[in-house]
C-alpha cells in the first residue's frame, strides 16, 4: 500500500528488498515500509515477495595454469600470511570456494602442472602443489567448497590424439582416480568435477563419470558443466532427460554478468565458474566489484570465481598480477594485498553460503548497483555498488525506518535496536569501515537513524585494522630487494600483520 501512495513516475524508481524471510520453522517478519524519497528518489525494502535464488559463494582459481606456483616457496611467516588473507574466515578475502587445475601435463597459460598419472600404470598423489594448497585452505576454512577441473590431458588418454573422449571409460577413470586420490592420500573432500577446461564436452562422457563417481561410491560430488559457454550445454540439457538429471550446476566463463534462457528454463544452478582475469589495480577492483553484484542482478549467478586466486608467477608471464592479491617474489617473503581482496570482503565476511539472494535487487539511479542476501533467521547484508555515484547523496529505506545517506565512501552500519542490518556501500575503489557503535554525528529520533558518512572516512576506525590499515590503494608486507645504480638494498621490514 505504500507503493500506491507513490506517483507512477517515481513508483518505477522504489526498488523492494526482502529483509528476513523464514526458512522451515521460521515465519516470515513483515518489515515496515517507509515512502520517504530523496531527490534523488528511494529504495524501499519490503518482504512482500518472498526470496530469490541460494546464494553459493565467491572464491578463487589455482591453476589454468601453474598460476600458484610461486606460493609454495614463500618462506614463513609469509606463506602462511598469505594464505590467511586468501582463506581464514573474517579476515581478508574469506573466500568460500577453492577451484583447482587436475594437472595433467599440458601448458595451459603460464606453465605446466603435472598428472597424478603420466601413463597408464602410473599413480602418484603427491606432484604439484595444489593438494598442499587445499590442505591449506582447509585447515583454515573446514567448510570450504573445493573443485577440481581438468585443464588438458596426458596425451596417452587420447592415443596418439589431443583428445580426451577417444575412449570415455578411460577418461573418466582418470577423473575418478584424482577425485579418489584426494580423499585417500591427503584426506580432501572434492564437492564439484567439471569436465574440460573451455573446450568440447562428451554427452555420453558426462553420463559415463557420473555413472563411476556413484559406482566408487562417490555420489556426493557433483557435476559442473561445461566451464564454456551457456547455450551449447543448455540446450542439450533441454534435449536430453538423462543428461539433466546427471549435471548438478550450469557454468560459464566470463558471461558478462548475463546468463541465456535456456540455462534458466533448467532449473539448475546458474555459475560463474572463471570471471574477472583483470589486473588487480584499483581500476581492477572496481571491475571485480560490478561482477560480484551485477551477475545476480542481471544473470541470477549465485557463485562467482576468479581467475586467478594469486598470481604467484612471474609478471612478464601472460596475465601478469590478474587475481585477488600478488606473490611473486618469494626469495625476498614481498607480498601485496590488492584492492581486490578489500572488495571481496564486502560480500564474503558478512554473507555465507546457504543465505538467500532477495528478489529485489537492482540498479541505483545515479549508477551503480545493490544486492542484498539474508540467513531467513533475522541478519540482512546489503552490498553496494556505488562506482558510478555522483556526489549527490542518496537515500536508502530500510527495515525499521533506517534511513542511510553516503557521498563518495563506504560505510558499514550495524544497529542492536534493528536486529543485525549490515549496509555496504562503495565509492572511488574504496574500503570498508564497520562503525563500532553508533557515531557521533547520527542523530536518532522515534527510531529512524539519520546517518552521514563524513568525507575523510579514513577517521573511522575499521573493525579489521590487519586488512583496512590505511586508505586506498596496496598494501606490501615483507621485505623487498632492488637495484640501483649503487648497487641491491632491501627495503621495508618483515611485517607480521594483527589479526
Amino acid at each position: 500500500m505504500a507503493e500506491m501512495l507513490l506517483p507512477a513516475s517515481q513508483q518505477r524508481q522504489v526498488k523492494a528488498m526482502t529483509a528476513a524471510a523464514g526458512s522451515a520453522g521460521h515465519p516470515v517478519v513483515p518489515l515496515l515500509l517507509c515512502a520517504l524519497l530523496a531527490p534523488s528518489g528511494a529504495y524501499v525494502l519490503d518482504n512482500s515477495d518472498g526470496l530469490g535464488r541460494e546464494f553459493d559463494g565467491i572464491g578463487g582459481v589455482s591453476g589454468g595454469g601453474a598460476t600458484s606456483r610461486l606460493l609454495v616457496n614463500y618462506p614463513e611467516p609469509y606463506r602462511s600470511q598469505i594464505l590467511d588473507y586468501l582463506f581464514k574466515p573474517n579476515f581478508g578475502a574469506s573466500l568460500h570456494i577453492l577451484k583447482v587445475e587436475i594437472g595433467g601435463d599440458g601448458q595451459t597459460t603460464d606453465g605446466t602442472e603435472p598428472s597424478h598419472m603420466h601413463y597408464a600404470l602410473d599413480e602418484n598423489y603427491f606432484r604439484g602443489y595444489e593438494w598442499w594448497l587445499m590442505k591449506e585452505a582447509k585447515k583454515r576454512n573446514p567448510n570450504i567448497t573445493l573443485i577440481g577441473l581438468p585443464w588438458s590431458f596426458p596425451g596417452w588418454l587420447g592415443k596418439g590424439f589431443n583428445w580426451p573422449y577417444v575412449n570415455l571409460q578411460l577418461t573418466a577413470y582418470y577423473v575418478v582416480t584424482w577425485i579418489v586420490g584426494a580423499k585417500r592420500y591427503h584426506d580432501l573432500d572434492i564437492d564439484y568435477i567439471g569436465i574440460w577446461n573451455e573446450r568440447s564436452y562428451n554427452v555420453n562422457y558426462i553420463k559415463i563419470l557420473r555413472k563411476m563417481l556413484n559406482y566408487q561410491g562417490l555420489q556426493q560430488v557433483k557435476i559442473i558443466a561445461s566451464d564454456s559457454l551457456w547455450e551449447s550445454i543448455s540446450a542439450s540439457m533441454l534435449l536430453d532427460a538423462e543428461l539433466l538429471k546427471v549435471i548438478d550446476v550450469i557454468s560459464a566463463h566470463y558471461p558478462g554478468t548475463h546468463t541465456v534462457k535456456d540455462a534458466k528454463l533448467t532449473g539448475k544452478k546458474l555459475w560463474s565458474s572463471e570471471d574477472f582475469s583483470t589486473l588487480n589495480s584499483d581500476t581492477g577492483a572496481g571491475c571485480w566489484d560490478r561482477i560480484l553484484n551485477q551477475n545476480y542482478i542481471h544473470g541470477y549467478l549465485t557463485f562467482t570465481i576468479a581467475w586467478n586466486l594469486v598470481p604467484s608467477y612471474y609478471e612478464p608471464l601472460p596475465y601478469g598480477r590478474c587475481g585477488l592479491m600478488t606473490a611473486q617474489e618469494p626469495w625476498c617473503g614481498h607480498y601485496v594485498v590488492e584492492s581486490p581482496t578489500r572488495v571481496s570482503a564486502h560480500t564474503t565476511q558478512f554473507t555465507q553460503p546457504g543465505w538467500y539472494n532477495l528478489k529485489t535487487v537492482g540498479h541505483l539511479e545515479k549508477g551503480g548497483s545493490y544486492v542484498a542476501l539474508t540467513d531467513g533467521l533475522g541478519s540482512l547484508t546489503i552490498i553496494f555498488e556505488t562506482m558510478k555515484l555522483s556526489s549527490e547523496k542518496e537515500e536508502v529505506v530500510l527495515p525499521g525506518k533506517v534511513k542511510n545517506g553516503f557521498q563518495r565512501n563506504v560505510v558499514f552500519v550495524e544497529s542492536v535496536a534493528l536486529g543485525q542490518v549490515h549496509i555496504f556501500g562503495c565509492s572511488n575503489f574504496m574500503l570498508n569501515f564497520r562503525l563500532q557503535k553508533r557515531p557521533q554525528k547520527s542523530t536518532c529520533q522515534n527510531n529512524e537513524i539519520a546517518l552521514k558518512v563524513p568525507q575523510d572516512a579514513s577517521k573511522v576506525k575499521p573493525a579489521n585494522a590487519a586488512l583496512w590499515r590505511g586508505r586506498f590503494g596496496r598494501r606490501h608486507f615483507g621485505r623487498r630487494r632492488s637495484r640501483t645504480r649503487h648497487g641491491t638494498h632491501w627495503s621495508g621490514r618483515p611485517v607480521k600483520p594483527a589479526i
